[in-house]
């Protein structure tokens, strides 16, 4: 049996972890090549976290493409109306910041609505060059997420580079 070459990984876990490692050294087009992995899976997260290191590589937005399965059948096409849809519809220009808002404290109203609401918020203004708008934003995510997951360690992280 022989090894997988370093840094690579089927699991889409290792892969989105390694794609965040790749962020926190600002090491974008890396970052970008693992969230990708999982994007064009219909990982939300890995679109999420694409988009972001795509506008830091002053690159588009790219469309989501839906939900695969292993044989390449689509589940889901397009950005779901459920959430983290209205979020992912911001990042992909459909709807405003607002819009986003109103779906977090409405339609999908729960605290793990409003952590990933106020963090993708805050990154997506942090990575559009307002720090001033991303701080409160992040620092909601901070106090509302569940300690240790992915969006409270990265909004802590973010906002200590402030």
């Amino acid at each position: 049996m022989t090894a997988a070459p370093v840094g690579t990984s089927k699991i889409p876990r290792i892969i989105f972890d390694r794609g965040l490692m790749a962020w926190e050294m600002e090491r974008y087009p890396d970052a970008a090549a693992a969230f990708s992995e999982l994007a064009d899976k219909g990982y939300y997260d890995g679109w999420f976290w694409l988009q972001l290191a795509n506008i830091k590589q002053n690159k588009a937005v790219t469309k989501y493409s839906g939900v695969h399965l292993a044989d390449g059948s689509i589940v889901i096409s397009g950005i779901p109306y459920r959430w983290p849809g209205p979020a992912m519809s911001l990042y992909a220009g459909d709807k405003t910041e607002s819009d986003v808002l109103n779906a977090m404290e409405s339609d999908f109203a729960s605290r793990n609505t409003e952590c990933q609401g106020n963090f993708y918020l805050g990154a997506w203004r942090l990575v559009h060059g307002d720090a001033a708008g991303a701080k409160p934003l992040l620092q909601k995510a901070v106090d509302v997420c569940e300690k240790g997951n992915v969006e409270e360690r990265m909004a802590v992280f973010e906002l200590k580079k402030l």
